[in-house]
């Protein structure tokens, strides 16, 4: 499965994504708008394993979507992507799809170039759904993600988040992040704007 090309699909899932995620934000910042109903970390190379989206599947199923969306933030899906390779770095994800297409689709080389797939070459990475009920973030300089799951209109968030690829709480994401920075130690302001941004994922 190739990158997007579609237009008009591209903007319904930016539009998706933007619902509930703030692309100009960055971890350790605020990057969800609203305050989630379920919230946990993972790190981020589990981001493109067939362990977590056989996790999102199975959120998928509890909220009736049958497809899920992936984006590249950083560098941007259209000004880079679209504008180097004719395509955005956007995925549509047939809720369908096993976790070994999920992880050769995320792997897909535009233009033959190992170094521009999502997998590999995207800084940070958005998930979302139409549903609405669930988001990811992925940041690869701090080597952590997210995932937060929302009440729906017609769905209300699980009770509990499906089997997946090792979700944490704030404290020990802080942890996976410390070897991003000097001497392998978060600074204060990092470590606090993070359990401040992320209270229900503080233990």
């Amino acid at each position: 499965m190739a990158m997007l090309t579609d237009a008009e699909r591209y903007r319904e899932i930016e539009a998706r994504v933007d619902a509930r995620l703030d692309r100009g934000a960055r971890l350790p910042g605020a990057v969800l708008r609203e305050r989630p109903r379920r919230l946990a970390f993972l790190e981020f190379e589990a981001v493109f394993s067939a362990e977590l989206w056989e996790a999102l599947r199975a959120l998928a199923r509890h909220y009736g979507d049958r497809e899920l969306f992936l984006a590249a933030v950083e560098p941007a899906a259209d000004a880079y992507y679209h504008t180097h390779f004719g395509a955005y770095g956007a995925l549509v994800l047939p809720a369908t799809m096993d976790g070994a297409a999920y992880e050769e689709t995320v792997a897909f080389e535009p233009d033959d170039n190992p170094a521009d797939s999502l997998a590999i070459g995207a800084r940070v990475v958005a998930i979302a759904s139409p549903s609405g009920g669930l988001v990811a973030w992925a940041d690869r300089e701090l080597e952590v993600a997210l995932l937060a799951l929302y009440d729906t209109a017609e769905v209300p968030a699980p009770r509990e988040l499906p089997a997946g690829p090792g979700w944490m709480d704030a404290r020990r994401a802080l942890q996976v992040m410390a070897p991003a920075f000097p001497e392998q130690r978060v600074p204060t302001a990092v470590a606090d704007a993070l359990l401040a941004n992320y209270p229900s994922a503080s233990g």
